[in-house]
């Protein structure tokens, strides 16, 4: 079957975390969030997502023409699920989205079979969390405390940089700080668009756009990473200096913050001379932009 378009890349967008296996949050990650809200609250208040049928055909109360006991419609359903105090139905687009993601056949209908399936699913543990913002800002502080810069935490994480990060890669990085608080939180506070996966401008916006601008530079005006550093390194000691990247900028006419490059890459004190070798810029010679905007545009 040819459908005109890159398996691989479609596979590479779909498969966030890169484990060669998708799941549900994977694929509709926003359906997904709505599926493991209702999912937490069904076993919070009744243990089982089934267990809690009964008492929505309760609060439903179809008209005497509806004789199925096992299904109702889209609106009864959420009516239902509101009065007993799903506090999703009334957020825009959740009780739809939850919908969605339950009705199997496509009908407008909910049935007793779909809460049986959603029993069967287990969501990861930053889906079914609310954004924590105080969870963030106590793991920022380990991380920074540290790894120094926002970059060089990232760089820990996001081992094959790709520009985005996993929650296994995520809860990698907070067992290394020994942060076992709110993690799902924090993650939450981080993927704001419930992606599924954090950008490195999610992470920190301000290092994540000086160095894009910083690698398109390179690319445009010297080919590549390795050929700029060779360019840049004037005196072939193997490293480049403070003031010979900014001379470089300079005189290539990048206006960008050259002092936050050193600032947040790895640097290398040497006696008197801040210097920045190849290996610490040499992840950008292969460093991917995100692909959430591609994922965005298949799913329209």
């Amino acid at each position: 079957l040819d459908l005109g378009f890159d398996y691989n890349l479609l596979w590479r967008v779909l498969d966030r975390d890169g484990d060669g296996v998708l799941r549900l949050e994977e694929v509709a990650p926003k359906a997904g969030s709505a599926l493991a809200r209702f999912w937490k609250w069904a076993r919070t208040v009744y243990f089982t997502c089934e267990a809690a049928w009964p008492h929505i055909m309760e609060a439903a109360r179809p008209p005497p023409s509806w004789k199925s006991i096992t299904s109702l419609k889209f609106s009864t359903f959420l009516a239902a699920i509101k009065g007993m105090g799903f506090d999703g139905a009334l957020e825009p687009g959740v009780g739809l989205s939850l919908c969605q993601g339950l009705d199997l056949d496509g009908c407008g209908i909910i049935s007793l079979s779909d809460l049986r399936w959603l029993d069967g699913w287990k969501p990861p543990e930053w889906l079914v969390c609310s954004p924590d913002k105080e969870a963030w800002l106590e793991l920022s502080k380990r991380l920074l405390k540290r790894y120094r810069m926002p970059l060089n935490a990232w760089r820990q994480m996001d081992m094959d940089d790709s520009n985005s990060t996993s929650w296994v890669e995520f809860e990698m990085i907070c067992e290394a700080v020994k942060f076992n608080g709110n993690r799902g939180g924090a993650w939450r506070y981080l993927d704001r668009d419930v992606s599924g996966t954090i950008t490195m401008h999610e992470w920190h916006q301000e290092s994540a756009n000086v160095l894009h601008s910083f690698k398109e530079f390179l690319d445009k005006e010297y080919g590549s990473i390795k050929l700029a550093f060779e360019g840049i390194d004037t005196d072939n000691s193997g490293s480049v200096t403070y003031s010979e990247l900014k001379r470089a900028c300079k005189r290539r006419g990048w206006t960008g913050d050259v002092k936050m490059i050193f600032d947040c890459l790895n640097i290398r004190i040497v006696p008197g001379i801040r210097s920045l070798a190849y290996k610490d810029v040499a992840f950008l010679e292969t460093w991917q932009p995100s692909l959430h905007p591609l994922l965005d545009e298949l799913s329209e």
